[in-house]
């Protein structure tokens, strides 16, 4: 038997109201060079095939820098990966001048500040129910 024309019907209706999948989003380093370029040259702009090299570079310099690291951890026996291990990569790869002083000094500035931040957090949080507390 031939299916009716209001099967055909239900089945759009249903199919329809599905809810659309979202496309996955991807990781781009392009707002971090945006802001960069204007903390150092406020005037400036940069293309968009500019900014394909910029994020081509940045994703290279990422995966050598976490595979160099992720063999320092091997030849050492060690499972986890530390930020020793990444400092260690980050001056193996850069060279001693200009380039690779900034790239260690600013890796290091970023990780205390990184370590500082947790706490400082935590502290607001108690002091936020704290508070809140009180109010009650």
């Amino acid at each position: 038997m031939a299916p009716k024309a209001e099967d055909f019907k239900k089945h759009a209706v249903k199919v329809s109201q599905k809810k659309k999948r979202r496309t996955k989003r991807k990781e781009t380093y392009a707002s971090y060079v945006y802001n960069m370029l204007k903390q150092i040259h406020p005037g400036l702009r940069i293309s968009k095939k500019s900014m394909s090299i910029m994020e081509s570079l940045l994703h290279d310099l990422f995966d050598k820098i976490s595979s160099e690291a992720g063999n320092l951890c091997k030849q050492n026996k060690r499972k986890t990966l530390s930020a020793r291990d990444i400092d260690t990569a980050v001056r193996l790869l850069f060279p001693r001048g200009e380039i690779g002083r900034n790239a260690n000094s600013e890796g290091t500035r970023s990780l205390v500040r990184y370590r500082r931040t947790p706490s400082t957090t935590l502290l607001e949080m108690q002091q936020l129910c704290m508070s809140l507390h009180r109010n009650c």
